[in-house]
């Protein structure tokens, strides 16, 4: 729930030309998308079932880069068989990382890892860029050396996890009592984790 005085309301508008009401219910609405987001990954790291991997990262002080990045990159294609094995369908190709892999990934060229733009806001789950054949994204909240790897499909389908809106995000009339003035939001949803195993932790370590 969120409120505001007529007061705010006036000058938002006279001095600023913007609405508060829109304002407030887009940053109440990308809030709840990111309670969403959290949900997700924490449910699709704690529960799932795929046999941990560990993924080590040579010292580049012994091997050269290329030869870091191949190893590596062989480790991951590894694990995305598994998926495909398991799924019956693909090889994983989404990857989730803590700051030890997005730190290692970030500091490789452009021509190993692809970097998107960073966007601007608060810090929360994003995709960070492409290795190899792997969308990378960063979680903020998972240990540094935590991670995990699942597949995305084209289709609805064709993931490990689904999320079913029943009610979009939607906010309830605004309601004015004396000065002040109260608006609240609602949405409804369904989550169900379909293929655990499909999901597997990843614990990235560097070697020795």
């Amino acid at each position: 729930a969120m409120q505001w005085t007529i007061f705010a309301e006036a000058p938002k508008k006279s001095q600023f030309g913007k609405d508060i009401r829109l304002e407030n219910t887009k940053r109440v609405l990308n809030l709840l998308y990111q309670y969403q987001v959290r949900y997700i990954l924490d449910d699709m790291y704690e529960n799932a079932t795929g046999a941990t991997a560990t993924i080590t990262i040579p010292q580049t002080g012994i091997y050269s880069l290329e030869v870091a990045y191949n190893n590596v990159l062989q480790q991951l294609k590894t694990q995305a068989t598994q998926i495909e094995y398991a799924s019956g369908r693909m090889e994983g190709n989404r990857i989730v990382v803590g700051r030890l892999g997005k730190n290692w990934m970030e500091s490789l060229p452009n021509t190993m890892f692809q970097p998107v733009a960073q966007p601007a806001g608060f810090s929360a789950p994003r995709e960070i860029g492409k290795l190899g054949p792997f969308r990378v994204y960063f979680d903020q909240r998972r240990a540094d050396n935590e991670g995990f790897m699942t597949y995305r499909g084209d289709e609805w389908y064709d993931a490990a996890y689904y999320m079913g809106m029943f009610l979009p995000i939607v906010p309830t009339d605004a309601i004015a009592l004396n000065v002040t003035v109260r608006q609240a939001f609602a949405s409804m949803e369904a989550y169900y984790f379909h293929k655990p195993t499909c999901v597997i932790p990843l614990n990235f370590e560097f070697g020795a």
